[in-house]
Order: structure tokens, then sequence, then C-alpha cells
């Protein structure tokens, strides 16, 4: 915070005739615009058709993303900017390393425009004003640590969904959007191979109904998570139900201690029909796994977010979070079922200066007042579904 307030007296030392602007009116095509996001899967994930329609609107333009090193595969199979550029964080010195790095990039391609897709970051908001863009598109928060060095500022409405805020940062610069999910993300031959593969030695056939199983949350707020018990006993009913279904446990090599907690959970005559695949996929794999399977289970999270872009009949549970911000969105919610209990304090995560689970100490009602019975009958709507009615997003 001293630093980004030093920073901003410096920018109205140097520039003091210049004030906010809403909406810019370039002059010219800008040359070069950069997109900043570095925390979520699923934001940078649905900030895609954003730099779509920036492409659309300035095909002229390079194209860079500055995010974190562990979001950068996700960015290659977007395939939609022209320069993605990490921030190592692995260790202080790689961090250290990684930022200066950048830096002097952005000294020799230096944007003409740069928009902070973060919500109030400090760090974002010095890399977005140390990349000497002339134009700082960011959300707008009456701090004097920020004020100056977003000379674009945004509103954030927190009763809009996130794409729908997205797209108030195109109109910024000129870019008039109509928010809309991302398209499905096409995946390479051999990602597809490897799948079919772990269906073959795990026995999942066609006749199967495939149920994935997301447990998970990313430690931005591991408060997101429904109990562990709960999504037992919801595996259990719901293998009792189908004599054909396999179950899917999803998640990353990080996840995998946490997932295996549920095993003892699943009951003995029951767990040849679960498969543990936390750490199994990369997540290329793990894309085209989503494409195999009837319907998915998942907390408020990345996977959930990768699940609706692929077009997945979907079943999310909320506590934390708000739907309405980062839910279901387009004609596609009718393959969708959300689970969500507006609890007196919901939603607490999106909240600037608290942190998630702070008005309940962390014990998130929100989530132990969701019954399984509930969440069974919404999976099982979405498996007793035809394949037509359900695989055919718009």
């Amino acid at each position: 915070m001293p630093l980004c307030a030093l920073l901003g007296f410096f920018e109205r030392l140097t520039h003091p005739l210049i004030r906010p602007q809403t909406r810019i009116a370039v002059s010219s095509p800008p040359q070069s615009i950069l997109v900043i996001k570095f925390f979520g899967l699923g934001s940078i994930l649905l900030q895609a058709d954003l730099v779509r329609n920036i492409r659309t609107r300035y095909p002229g333009a390079r194209l860079i993303f500055l995010t974190f090193r562990e979001n950068t595969k996700l960015l290659e199979l977007l395939s939609h900017v022209d320069v993605i550029r990490a921030v190592d964080t692995r260790n202080p010195w790689r961090l250290i390393g990684s930022i200066f790095s950048n830096l002097f990039y952005f000294s020799f391609h230096r944007p003409d425009v740069a928009i902070d897709l973060e919500f109030f970051s400090k760090f974002s908001t010095l890399m977005t004003y140390l990349s000497g863009a002339r134009w700082r598109v960011g959300f707008f928060m009456p701090q004097v640590w920020r004020i100056p060095l977003i000379n674009v500022p945004v509103y954030f409405n927190y009763a809009r969904h996130i794409l729908e805020i997205y797209a108030q940062c195109g109109k910024a610069i000129g870019v008039d959007i109509r928010p809309a999910l991302p398209q499905p993300m096409t995946v390479r031959q051999e990602a597809r191979q490897a799948v079919q593969e772990f269906w073959r030695t795990h026995q999942i056939s066609e006749k199967n109904v495939v149920l994935g199983v997301n447990v998970n949350a990313s430690d931005l707020a591991l408060c997101r998570r429904w109990p562990l018990s709960k999504f037992a006993g919801v595996v259990n009913a719901l293998l009792d139900n189908y004599q054909d279904m396999k179950v899917l446990l999803t998640g990353t090599k990080k996840e995998k201690s946490y997932v295996a907690q549920i095993w003892p959970l699943i009951e003995e005559n029951r767990r040849e029909r679960v498969v543990d695949a936390s750490g199994a996929f990369s997540l290329e794999q793990f894309i085209a796994a989503l494409d195999k399977m009837n319907v998915f289970l998942s907390n408020d999270s990345g996977p959930f977010q990768l699940a609706q872009v692929q077009r997945v009949p979907l079943v999310s549970i909320w506590g934390a979070g708000d739907p309405a911000l980062y839910g279901p969105y387009g004609q596609g919610q009718g393959r969708q079922r959300v689970i969500y209990r507006s609890w007196p304090c919901s939603p607490c995560l999106y909240i600037y200066r608290t942190d998630a689970g702070y008005f309940c100490n962390g014990s998130t009602q929100c989530l132990e007042n969701i019954h399984q019975e509930e969440v069974v009958r919404a999976v099982e709507e979405l498996a007793n579904m035809r394949e037509s009615d359900t695989k055919d997003f718009p």
C-alpha cells in the first residue's frame, strides 16, 4: 500500500491535469493491449469472451496476458492472445526475478492500454501502472492508494454476473460486448486418447452413466467446500439408484490427499464403481474427460467453470460465493442445477476488507444446511434427461 500511495503521489505530481475517464475515445486503434488477471482459474477462463471481442474490435492490436505461472496452460488452450507473460510464485527469488523480467519486457513493449481484471489487488494495480500503459482500466475504489493509478475506472457491480462486469471493462475502451460464455475448448487428440485409455483401464464403458464429482475448492477460499460426509452420502445414494453408474472423483495432485478422505465414507460394496482420478489428468486431459461425463457435481470452483464452458450437464453447490455473480449464464442454465442457501450473511466471498467465512467464523452454515437429498434429486434430474437435452448447449 505505501508503494501504491507513493506511485500515486508521483503520478499526480507529473500529470496534474489528467483526470480519470470512464470511457475513452482512442484517436487511433491501440497497437498493444495488456490484460492482467492473476487469481482464479474460473475468472481467467471467463475473460475469454472479453478478449475475443477486443480482438474483433482491434484486429491489429497485439494482445498480451499477464498472469501467474500456474495459469499459463489454460491460456495456451484458450489460444486467444498473442503473448503470455507469467509471474512465477514458486519461491521469493523466482517471484522477484519474474516481476523484474516482466517490467523489463514492458519497457520495450509498452502497451497502449492495460486492463486490470483483479478485484482491487494492490499487486495487479502496481503491475498495471508500471507497465507504462497510457490508459489503465480497472475497478473503481475510492482509496488514496488506487485512484491515481487507475485512470479509467469501471464500476464493479456485485449485482451483475462477472461476464457483464468484464463487458464493462471492454466498453471502457470502445468495445461494445454482448456477454456470452466462451466457446468450448478444443483439446488435442493425444489428450482424448489418454482419457480413453483411462476409461479402458478402469472399465468405464459407453453403457455407464458417468458422474464426475469435484469435492475441492481452491485455497483462495476453502470454506466453499461442501462437507465430505455429505458428498459421500450423495455418492452412496446414487450408486444405489443407478446400477450402471460410475463415479469419478476429480482433483489435482495437490488435492489428492483431501480427495482420499472421502474413500472411507463410501460404503465398501460400492467402492468398485468409484474411481479416484485426482492427480491422474493434466488440465487438457481433464477437459477431455469432462466431455465424456454425463453429469458433473461440483463445489463453486474452477472445475465448475470448466464444466460450464464445455457445456457438461452440471450440478453446483454454493455457499460463500454467489451464483448470481459467478454461476450459470446464458441459455444453458436449463441443463444446470444450482444448490444455494441465501444465508443472512451470504455472499461473503467478494466483499472487500473481509475474508470468506468472516461473519460465521468459518462454520459455513450456508453449506451445512444443504441436504444431500436435494443434491441427489438434482443429479438424477440431469442423469435422466435424454443426451440431446443435456449435451446440446447453445
